[in-house]
């Protein structure tokens, strides 16, 4: 098995975002697979984003649209043939919405904010709500503003503490830092700022950490500059742990950037390059690999650079039930980086059949 890895260590004399290559550690890559890939449901019009994806109790989906609206969308049928996109709300003081996160039995967060231009944030402008479902089957949910963040450049990834899902966890793409909020009071505090989780030094904006999850006891984040995953412990209450530092799990070879992830069953991480319009698993246990060889393997699964199938990946959610097996995953619709350099279309929610993989 070991003799089909292609060795890809970065040559010390290259520099990602910042960050020596001699520093970071080597990823071995295993051939690439193509898992299917089916559209669920998509939107009408080009020139829309679709961010991030949580799915509720019941099976539905809520998706947020960073561009050109802030729009909240309800997806019902996920995994059958009636699935179809409806809109929820649509935040009108904001121009786009971000991350979203469970917090309770149907309540979410979702992050609301102004943009000047894509991805350009106009300053004071950030909200966080709260959106609540009365009922399972409701077309209507009820709003409560939860804070104002105006020192926030974008806050991406949302993370909820798995023994405690009012005290969220923020990823502040431009500002490079963790924020904790208190859902219940409103209160939040940075509670993490290091390098790892800048972007690109520079006059021009960069997008550092995106995504967040926690497992395990460690809260994990990708850096879309540094096209890197990392780590750190922390304690029950969502703070560092006293004396830990940030761990640089990898860096994905091969593509330009990261944004969101997730992970399975196995504790692999699942990632999407936005740029390639591809899905990769940085293996939890790779061939061959032993404690401290963890997530040093990483092997692309679906999609490509020419494929229409996932165009401008964003995020993940797993189905439940009968459909645990698909990963539903955003995409822009290559907004950003069109396919063949022409081609868009609308945004869309795409699934990804995992059954091959798991068999494997």
């Amino acid at each position: 098995m070991q003799s089909l890895l292609t060795k890809l260590c970065l040559a010390a004399s290259l520099a990602v975002g910042g960050f020596s290559a001699a520093s970071l550690p080597c990823v071995s890559q295993l051939p690439a697979i193509h898992l299917p890939i089916t559209t669920t449901a998509s939107l009408t019009e080009l020139d829309s984003y679709f961010e991030r994806i949580v799915r509720r109790p019941n099976g539905d989906f809520l998706v947020t649209q960073l561009a050109a609206d802030a729009e909240l969308w309800l997806l019902r049928g996920a995994g059958t043939p009636h699935a179809r996109l409806s809109s929820l709300h649509n935040f009108t003081e904001s121009t786009g919405l971000v991350g979203i996160a469970a917090v309770g039995h149907d309540s979410y967060i979702v992050t609301a904010q102004r943009f000047s231009s894509f991805a350009v944030p106009e300053p004071n402008t950030t909200v966080i709500w709260e959106v609540q479902f009365p009922r399972p089957d409701s077309d209507r949910v009820r709003l409560r503003k939860v804070a104002d963040v105006p020192a926030a450049g974008v806050l991406n990834g949302i993370v909820t503490l798995p023994q405690d899902p009012t005290i969220a966890l923020f990823g502040d793409s431009y500002r490079g830092q963790v924020l904790r909020l208190d859902v219940a009071t409103g209160k939040y505090e940075v509670v993490l700022e290091t390098p790892e989780l800048s972007g690109a030094p520079g006059p021009a904006l960069s997008i550092g950490v995106n995504g967040l999850q926690i497992y395990d006891g460690y809260l994990y984040l990708s850096n879309t500059a540094k096209i890197a995953f990392y780590r750190i412990a922390i304690d029950r209450d969502g703070y560092p742990r006293r004396g830990a530092r940030v761990e640089t799990l990898a860096t994905i070879p091969g593509i330009s950037g990261l944004d969101d992830f997730t992970f399975d069953k196995r504790g692999n991480i699942w990632g999407v390059a936005p740029f390639e319009n591809q899905a990769f698993v940085l293996y939890k246990k790779g061939p061959g690999s032993g404690a401290r060889r963890e997530y040093r393997t990483v092997q692309f699964v679906a999609g490509g650079l020419n494929s229409s199938a996932i165009p401008g990946p964003t995020a993940y959610a797993w189905g439940a039930g009968d459909s645990s097996h698909l990963l539903y995953v955003t995409a822009t619709g290559g907004e950003v980086a069109p396919i063949n350099g022409t081609y868009t279309e609308p945004a869309k929610v795409a699934a990804i059949d995992t059954r091959a993989f798991f068999r494997g």
